[in-house]
């Protein structure tokens, strides 16, 4: 069975009402998965290498490819957890930090010393951005996709319409000012045409209709 599936059931065993029923092996990957979780919990700023030693010695037979695989997925589900709509990379190292912080000022409060506990409530704050709004990502599903409506009106972006004789006279003259009487020429057999076809066009369309 694919990882993937194996870590649905893991995390489906979790509810009260589900029973699962597990492989052999399947059952110790999910121990593996919860003693990396304890772990993790215990103290977030454990090196990777020195999880996967702990890992090695309850599970043997544990790789450490995927140990750090493990690693890596329950790294993302406690972030998810705490913050399913930001960055889960993000949100764990800000919770990483968090608890580093807590445990320094947990240590300075023990020593008595107000200093550092100050400090360390500073950062804390500083680091949770508690001065700031939260930003969170837009939930997607609710936006409105813009639609544009294809229009040959130009007053929708600012601009004047040019009456078409208007138009008319005003290309003949630059036609003209230029020498372009072949283009002229030309370009009044490309309207015949154009006009041609427009018309065959409409006696298509009314002989469909009839």
């Amino acid at each position: 069975m694919p990882r993937e599936a194996v870590i649905e059931k893991i995390i489906r065993s979790f509810k009260k009402d589900e029973v699962v029923n597990f492989t052999e092996s399947e059952l110790e990957y999910r121990d593996r998965m919860i003693y990396i979780l304890k772990l993790k919990v215990k103290n977030v700023a454990i090196a990777d290498y020195d999880l996967f030693k702990k890992v090695q010695k309850k599970f043997p037979k544990a790789k450490f490819n995927a140990v750090y695989r493990d690693i890596t997925f329950i790294e993302r589900m406690i972030a998810t957890e705490r913050n399913p709509n930001a960055d889960p990379q993000k949100v764990w190292a800000r919770y990483m930090v968090t608890e580093m912080v807590k445990s320094s000022y947990k240590l300075a409060k023990k020593k008595k010393e107000a200093y550092n506990m100050s400090y360390a409530a500073s950062v804390l704050g500083k680091h949770n951005l508690t001065d700031r709004e939260d930003v969170n990502k837009p939930n997607f599903d609710d936006i409105i996709p813009f639609v544009p409506e294809i229009t040959n009106d130009p007053s929708v972006v600012g601009a004047r319409a040019i009456p078409e004789e208007e138009l008319k006279a005003l290309k003949e003259k630059l036609l003209k000012k230029y020498n372009a009487s072949d283009l002229i020429q030309e370009i009044q057999e490309a309207e015949i045409i154009e006009e041609k076809m427009q018309s065959d066009e409409k006696e298509k369309n009314q002989e469909v209709l009839s």
